[in-house]
C-alpha cells in the first residue's frame, strides 16, 4: 500500500479511535447528552461542502452525521457512508 491507501487507513483508524458510542440516529432527535464528539479529519472536511456557522459533521459508526450544534440535534444524516 502506499500514498492514497495509506491516507484512507489513517482516516478511518482516527474517526473509530475517537467514534460516540452508537445511537438511533433521528432527524430532529438529541444528539445524547455526555455523548463523545469525534473530530472529523481534515481529509474528509475538504471534499464535504463547508457548512454555516453552528452547524459541524459527525461520525456516528459508519453514518456521516449533520449536527446543529446550540440546538444539539441531529439535523440530517447518510448511513453508512464511512
Amino acid at each position: 500500500m502506499g500514498g492514497a491507501a495509506d491516507a484512507a487507513a489513517g482516516t478511518r483508524k482516527s474517526i473509530r479511535e475517537e467514534a460516540p458510542a452508537t445511537f438511533k440516529l433521528e432527524v430532529n432527535g438529541a444528539y445524547p447528552e455526555g455523548a463523545s464528539r469525534s473530530t472529523m479529519p481534515g481529509n474528509v472536511l475538504a471534499i464535504l461542502p463547508v457548512l454555516p456557522e453552528g452547524l459541524e459533521y459527525r461520525i456516528v459508526d459508519t453514518h456521516l452525521v449533520l449536527m446543529d450544534l446550540d440546538a444539539n440535534i441531529v439535523v440530517d444524516y447518510l448511513l453508512d457512508v464511512m
